[in-house]
């Protein structure tokens, strides 16, 4: 409905970037324009997104210790670093928006 928030919105309000390059209602205009390679990003992007999200929510229902929450984000953050290393460099903006909103959040 229009009162339940977006992917982009409760993972931003969370310190998780949301859409990092582009949004879902782009993706047929992607499509027909051939970039497959885009999508193939949004949709990472969107994974990355809901697991950490998933993490934090888990976290705040005592799913997962805080340990265990640390813990999940540096292993996200370890993967992100493993695929940028084998050239998949579009997560370097991922872990630059995550790291811009959680300086915010510190600060």
């Amino acid at each position: 409905g229009r009162n339940t928030p977006r992917l982009h919105e409760a993972a931003t309000v969370c310190g998780i970037p949301g859409k990092v390059d582009t949004a879902g209602d782009h993706v047929w205009e992607m499509f027909l324009t051939g970039n497959l390679d885009k999508i193939l990003a949004y949709n990472e992007f969107d994974a990355i997104t809901t697991h950490l999200l998933w993490a934090r929510m888990a976290r705040f229902g005592e799913l997962l210790s805080a340990e265990d929450y640390e813990r999940e984000q540096t292993l996200v953050r370890d993967l992100l670093t493993a695929e940028i290393a084998a050239g998949k460099a579009h997560f370097q903006r991922y872990l630059e928006a995550w790291d811009g909103l959680r300086s915010r959040q510190a600060g």
